[in-house]
This record gives C-alpha cells, structure tokens and sequence, in this order.
C-alpha cells in the first residue's frame, strides 16, 4: 500500500500531551515511541544531564524493580530501546501489536521513577563515562567536534553524552530537579505506526498519562542565528586515514527552503551517482567513500560532507569539496540533475515509511519540533522545486566565508 495512503491521526489531551498514529493493519507489528523535548541543548549547566536522566529511566522505575525492562519486551517478541539527542529524548518499543497496550502501561511505570536511588546514580555513572570513552574512538567524535568547529559556545555543538568532568559533577539533587522537564506534558508526544487503533490508544494514554502537568519554560538556548567566522578543530590520533566533515550553517525545520537543499545534498553528496562520488572516487580515487549530510534542528541546520582520504590528501580533497559547493552555487545544477534527485528523494522517502519503527520516528519528530506533513505533501512540495529555487537557496542559505572543518588522524606532516 502506498506510505500517502495513511494519513496520520492527531490528539491532544487536556493536559497538552499529544497522540499521533499511522494505522497500518495489515502489519502484525506495532511501533511505539514517547518523545519528551528535553535534549542535550536544554542541559542548562549540566552538560549531559539529559543523557544521564535517559539512563536512569531504565534503572530507577517500578518496571525495573518488577522486572528487566529488555527481558520483559523480548519475551514477547518486541525490542525496547531509548536514545538521547540534542532536541529530544526518546523511548522506543517494536512489538507485536496485541502487546501494544503493555508498551503504553510499560511507559507510564518508566516516568514513575520516585527518589533516585544513589547506588544506581553511581554504577549509570560509570556506564556513561565508559560510553564516553567508546564515542571517542567512534565515528560520533568526528561530528562532535565539527559542530564545536561550527557552533562554539552554543548548546547545540555540546556532544550529548556530556563529557567525564561534567558526568562525574552531577549529583542526584542536580538529576532531580531536572526530571521535572521529562514530565513536562506540553512537551511529550506519544507516536505510534503499525497496526493500532488510535482512539483506544489515545484513552489508554489518557487514563495513564493524563495527570502530567505541563512544565516550566524552557531556558532561553540561544536561538538567533550565529554568523561566526570560518573555524576548525583537529584531533591528532594515530590513523592510516585522516576523517574530516566541512559544512556550512543552513536553516532549521520550519524554513520550506529546506526541500530545495533536499534535493542540493542529494546531488552533491547521496550515493553513487552523486557529484563527490564521481570525482573523488570514480574520477580521482582519492576517498573510499563520500557522502554529504543535511541536518535541520527546530531552529538551524548544517549542509555537510563527511569522507575519509590518506593524510597527504586532506588539502586537495578538502579544495575539491569547496570547488563542488562553488559550482553549485554559479548555477551549475541541471534540469536532469534536479528529475534525478527529484525521483532518487521520493523514492528515499517511500522507503522511510516502509518500517513501522521509522514511521513512528518521522511523524514523532515532526510533531515534537515542528509540523507532520503527510507524504504525499511532502512529494508535491519536492516536485515543485525549480532549477531557479535551488540557486536561490545556494545564494542566500550556503556560505562558504563561513565554512567549518574538522579532522580526525594524522596531520599531513606527520603522515
């Protein structure tokens, strides 16, 4: 069945936490997401306090003391899991859809997490600051010090996790006065795609969610828009190859610019037939693999490429991916490259939407920051965009006096 096919439905209770759903009934599986829009953005002073807090929800509830959380999902056949960004917090579960209700009941008891035990403080401690030091020697690090290269000092080139000095200063007064943002019910939204019923899901969310309180206002995160000058960061590490991302600041969620530069990242950067691919690796077989990336948050965004090429190489490659934003920009998109994106977008999408997991992520996260835009929105949106849109784009949105870049490995001298 075609993703325009299902139109999501939307409720909001009295309380301000809202409902969205895709019904899908066809499929045996339902997906269930609780989004809160507390993020590393909003850890105020307490740089990974969200992160810490996310952690907590698995160790500190009624269903943790009942049970394992995982074991008790797994035993009938779903996954539970939980991620922390820098605009939200999640909880996520995949079951088969008779159990969907037992997700809804399974969410509740995780929010009641009463006192914070300091025995469990202490042990996530440690299991954070090891995940910390996993994400240094990860591909995470790389982005992380891109957006300290691109937005330093803001709360959103923060890396998510905290870092140990600020991980080993929270305490469990710090954790508890800033639980109260999770039950903030003006700011939580519970998605839901597969086969679900959504007035039945809506009454269970109200019957077990609705005494939430709406929460205090979020601290002011410095939304206006950032002109820094061109920066970057470097992390001396003994590699074969040198990992870099060179990106501009775009604009956030709400900009409807955002589908020109949709269709810009596919032809500069997504797959094989892209701009990049063909000339630093088809052409100059410089880089393994290339690939650019668009990121749009609730306010602002970043348009760039990430690769990987030999020490002795990051100036030429670096100058080549420069070049390719430049040409761009002198109006060097084409009519057939803009069909082609335009077909390669939509089908992206229909692909996005064949998993009930990701059409839960999609309509939570639009309408935790933003708006839901049904599919079929979104591709008329798409196949209106001209050559001249594009361009337009370029020229007021992409920068390249205001460029970041940063390395990851050996400088060149070294190599």
């Amino acid at each position: 069945m075609k993703p325009e096919a299902k139109t999501p439905r939307r409720s909001i209770l009295p309380n301000g936490l809202r409902v969205v759903s895709v019904r899908r009934p066809e499929s045996p599986l339902a997906a269930l997401k609780l989004f809160f829009k507390v993020g590393s953005r909003h850890d105020g002073p307490h740089p990974g306090i969200a992160h810490f807090l996310e952690h907590l929800l698995f160790s500190n509830s009624k269903a943790h003391r009942r049970e394992g959380v995982g074991q008790a999902v797994e035993a009938t056949g779903g996954q539970v899991n939980a991620v922390t960004t820098r605009e939200y917090t999640a909880l996520q579960a995949v079951v088969l859809a008779p159990y969907a209700e037992m997700i809804v009941q399974l969410f509740a008891d995780l929010l009641d997490a009463g006192p914070f035990d300091p025995a469990l403080v202490e042990r996530e401690r440690q299991i954070i600051l090891e995940e910390i030091g996993l994400n240094a020697d990860s591909y995470q690090i790389i982005w992380d010090l891109f957006l300290e290269a691109l937005w330093d000092g803001h709360p959103l080139a923060r890396p998510v996790t905290g870092t140990p000095p600020s991980v080993s200063a929270l305490t469990a007064a710090d954790l508890a006065a800033h639980w109260t943002r999770y039950l903030a019910a003006d700011r939580i939204v519970l998605a839901a795609a597969g086969n679900v019923d959504h007035d039945a899901l809506t009454r269970l969310v109200a019957a077990r969610l609705g005494s939430l309180k709406a929460g205090p206002a979020l601290e002011n995160d410095e939304t206006a828009s950032m002109a820094t000058p061109r920066r970057s960061a470097f992390l001396d590490k003994d590699t074969h190859q040198t990992q870099f991302v060179l990106g501009v600041e775009t604009i956030g969620m709400g900009d409807p610019r955002r589908y020109a530069l949709r269709l810009l990242d596919i032809i500069l950067g997504q797959g094989a037939s892209s701009r990049l691919h063909r000339v630093l690796r088809t052409e100059r077989r410089l880089v393994y693999d290339v690939s650019s990336v668009l990121m749009s948050y609730a306010d602002r965004g970043y348009f760039a490429v990430y690769t990987a090429c030999a020490p002795r190489h990051t100036e030429t490659v670096s100058a080549i991916i420069l070049d390719e934003f430049d040409r761009m920009r002198r109006g060097g998109v084409t009519g057939a490259e803009l069909a082609a994106a335009k077909t390669n977008y939509e089908g992206s999408l229909a692909r996005n939407f064949e998993t009930v997991l990701s059409v839960a992520s999609i309509i939570g996260i639009e309408e935790l920051l933003h708006q839901i835009e049904p599919f079929d929105q979104t591709v008329s949106r798409i196949r209106q965009v001209t050559v001249e849109d594009l361009q337009r784009a370029l020229e007021v949105v992409v920068s390249l006096d205001r460029y970041a870049i940063a390395l990851v490995g050996r400088r060149q001298a070294d190599a």
